[in-house]
C-alpha cells in the first residue's frame, strides 16, 4: 500500500493464482485482465506482458508457479522487496499467501521501515 501511495498509484501485475492481489490498486490498466496463473491452462501473451512491464512500471506480485521472481527482477530492471526476517523464520508462514513475492521497479528507493535486502534470506 506504501509503494501505491508513494508512486501515484501504479498498476498491479498480478503472477499469482488469485487475482486479489491486482485488486490492490485501483489502476486496472494491465491486459489480460490481470495475468492470473489459473489452475487450468490458459495462454498468458508474454510479449503483451513484457511491453507492459516496460511501459508501465506496474508494481509485480509473483507467487508459485510463476517464473523465478529473481530472473523477472533481474530481466526487467525490478528489485525484491525482502520479507522480514521474522516471517522468514516462522514455519507458520511458509504457506500461500506468504509464499509470495513483490517487486519494483529498481529505481524505486526503499522505503522507510522497509527490510534491508541483506537480512532476508532466499526460501
Amino acid at each position: 500500500e506504501r509503494y501505491l501511495d508513494a508512486y501515484d498509484n501504479p498498476p498491479m501485475l498480478n503472477l499469482c493464482t488469485d487475482g486479489l492481489f491486482a485488486s490492490l490498486s485501483t489502476n486496472l490498466s494491465a491486459p489480460d485482465p490481470l495475468f492470473v496463473y489459473w489452475a487450468f491452462p490458459r495462454p498468458i501473451d508474454e510479449v503483451k506482458r513484457g511491453a507492459f512491464i516496460v511501459e508501465k512500471n506496474p508494481i509485480i506480485w509473483v507467487c508459485p508457479p510463476a517464473p523465478d521472481p529473481t530472473v523477472l527482477a533481474g530481466g526487467y530492471g525490478y528489485r525484491i522487496i525482502p520479507q522480514d526476517p521474522a516471517v522468514l523464520a516462522d514455519p507458520q508462514y511458509v504457506s500461500w499467501p506468504f509464499v509470495s513475492t513483490v517487486l519494483v521497479p529498481a529505481d524505486w528507493p526503499p522505503l522507510e521501515g522497509e527490510a534491508d535486502a541483506s537480512d532476508a534470506s532466499d526460501r
